[in-house]
């Protein structure tokens, strides 16, 4: 769990643009002026969708991970994305900074699986959801407890992923260490082709939020 540069200023800067032409643009309509859309259906789609691009990134991550081993890891991060109320392309793009999605890898600190999770950690996080014993390699169980911890932290701060990703890594005050925690993960994703800025900008959680640490981060990259 321990662990922007010009293409994410290019990136961030038409992020900032649209979301500001976003909010130029009227946020009422008039009953009558065409259907209402069927949010669950669209949520549905968002999940499928997720999953799909997911799978894409983690086959073009250059891991070699095996197609079905992808399916699985993409498959998990979605599943535990929903359960635990989570940005699933934030959860891609941390297993990709801490393993390179090689679901056996281990640390120097015993930091072990996808997610990288300490072994007193893991404890922790496995008497809290009651699941005992557990294999902490397993590809399910890694992201379940790796997602668990992300959504006790974003009880904590709102949505706001920056934040988030900072106290993943350090567990207590997330500036410093923690920010650069933070720019490694959003750099990384974003020089395998996700845009994870700008999905983090747009998350409906806590978009200004998001946007205003996004920036304070670039300025000290």
């Amino acid at each position: 769990m321990k662990k922007i540069t010009g293409l994410f200023v290019a990136v961030l800067s038409t992020g900032i643009l649209a979301f500001q032409i976003f909010n130029s643009l009227p946020k009422t309509r008039e009953i009558g002026q065409g259907p209402v859309p069927d949010i669950s259906f669209e949520k549905e789609i968002y999940w499928e969708k997720a999953r799909e691009e997911i799978y894409v990134f983690i086959m073009n991550s250059g891991s070699r991970i095996k197609p079905d081993t992808a399916d699985l890891i993409a498959a998990a991060i979605v599943e535990n994305a929903q359960y635990s109320d989570l940005n699933p392309y934030v959860i891609a793009a941390v297993i990709f900074a801490e393993s390179r999605f090689r679901h056996d890898a281990v640390g120097s600190s015993g930091d072990a699986g996808l997610m990288q999770i300490i072994p007193s950690t893991a404890k922790l996080i496995s008497e809290a959801v009651s699941q005992t014993p557990y294999n902490i390699k397993d590809i399910e169980t890694n992201v379940k407890f790796g997602c668990w911890y992300l959504s006790a932290m974003k009880t904590r701060y709102g949505g706001n992923y920056v934040q988030i990703l900072g106290m993943y890594n350090q567990g207590g005050d997330w500036r410093g260490a923690g920010e650069r925690y933070a720019q490694n993960v959003i750099r990384q994703a974003e020089e395998q082709g996700l845009p994870l800025g700008l999905l983090i900008l747009y998350d409906e959680m806590n978009v200004q939020k998001n946007a205003d640490d996004l920036l304070e981060l670039n300025k000290k990259s």
